[in-house]
């Protein structure tokens, strides 16, 4: 367990809340509010269809509650997103005349992650859900839900700032964790990242796997920026896109045989007994004094460039790799920096569970039915 000191906790309520986030989100918040779902997860967009910010949201209304008060949401959104007000001020741009409120209450409550491994995640999930339902009795727990984006990280509990939550609910198997831990986690499924993996007026939801993990809605009616998704997902036109990938050297990749080739086989991240996948071995690496989106990625057989590492965890990295990189499965992805050589490290992408085949990726990549957070939590 850690806690996520990276995200901050905003409040939207009001008689048009509902409405309004409705507008403005990719995902559907219908869900939430019929209670299909306890979180979901989804991204704002610009008028032209490009990321701004993402979030997690949770319903806050209680059961009961007169529906004629209007919706009322929490939103789990990057520190950095809300800094300067940018996200709020973004908020406030499309609320008009709308009837709604909208705080930061990031210092009156603290978000954790729960992470245990895939063998346990059913039961944490049971205990998820009895918790839930139970937050209102549970002194330190406001809301606990499971992971919307991956079942794989486990579950997230929002609590008072000050408290830390009670993990006699848990039983006693939860130690204390680095945030460093949670990234490393997050790289393994190629979750991406506010402001590293997912840039905002840059980066294309479609392209950062929104549709295969839960963020993204393609019935839901419009929303701001939803021309070009709608656009992009029937035209199947997604020419890049991002995986896990495991840095190692030539070498490295001789010893495994191939373990991590990309046209071998899907890579085996469901080892019901570990949390991290059974076939990373974990090593530091580092670029020297290259940042990470200065790295880029050469196919080794024709010196071209496919792709760049936008972020990485020891020798995981999210890297965003044209269709191109992953149709020669006999030429190595080396690593190049623009202030340094790499020449020694390469890629080996690998498919997690949540993603389609090879073949249908990078054949109709977003002909993927639309993901219903219920249906493609477990592999």
């Amino acid at each position: 367990m850690t806690p996520l000191e990276e995200i901050s906790v905003i409040r939207i309520h009001g008689k048009d809340s509902t409405k309004f986030l409705q507008g403005l989100f990719s995902n559907n918040i219908n869900h939430l509010v019929d209670g299909t779902v306890t979180a979901l997860y989804g991204a704002f967009l610009t008028n032209k269809g490009r990321f701004l910010y993402d979030a997690i949201m949770t319903n806050n209304t209680n059961k009961g509650a007169d529906t004629a008060q209007g919706g009322d949401y929490v939103l789990e959104i990057a520190k950095d997103a809300v800094k300067e007000g940018h996200f709020i001020k973004h908020l406030e741009l499309h609320k008009i005349r709308s009837k709604v409120t909208i705080e930061d209450i990031s210092n009156e409550y603290r978000v954790w992650s729960l992470m245990c491994s895939p063998q346990h995640h059913r039961q944490l999930e049971d205990q998820i859900c009895q918790l839930s339902q139970q937050a209102t009795s549970v002194p330190s727990v406001s809301r606990a839900y499971i992971d919307p984006r991956c079942l794989h990280l486990g579950a997230r509990v929002l609590v008072h700032r000050n408290d830390i939550p009670s993990f006699k609910i848990f039983g006693d198997k939860y130690v204390p964790v680095g945030n460093d831990f949670y990234d490393f986690l997050r790289c393994s499924y190629a979750i991406p990242k506010y402001g590293s993996d997912l840039l905002p007026d840059k980066s294309i939801i479609l392209e950062c796997n929104f549709n295969f993990i839960n963020g993204v809605s393609f019935n839901k009616g419009c929303y701001v920026g939803q021309e070009l998704i709608a656009r992009t997902h029937h035209r199947g036109t997604i020419r890049k896109r991002i995986y896990p990938c495991v840095i190692q050297t030539k070498e490295d990749k001789e010893k495994q045989n191939g373990q991590f080739a990309f046209h071998h086989q899907r890579a085996n991240v469901n080892d019901s007994s570990k949390i991290i996948p059974s076939f990373f071995h974990p090593k530091d690496i580092t670029f020297q004094d290259a940042k990470d989106q200065d790295i880029s990625v050469l196919n080794g057989r024709t010196g071209t460039v496919v792709g760049k590492v936008l972020s990485h965890q020891l020798s995981l990295s999210i890297t965003q790799l044209r269709n191109e990189a992953l149709q020669d499965p006999t030429a190595d992805l080396v690593l190049s920096a623009k202030s340094t050589s790499q020449q020694d490290l390469i890629l080996s992408p690998y498919l997690p569970f949540y993603m389609p085949d090879l073949q249908e990726l990078l054949g109709t990549p977003s002909d993927s039915k639309e993901a219903n957070p219920q249906d493609t939590q477990n592999p």
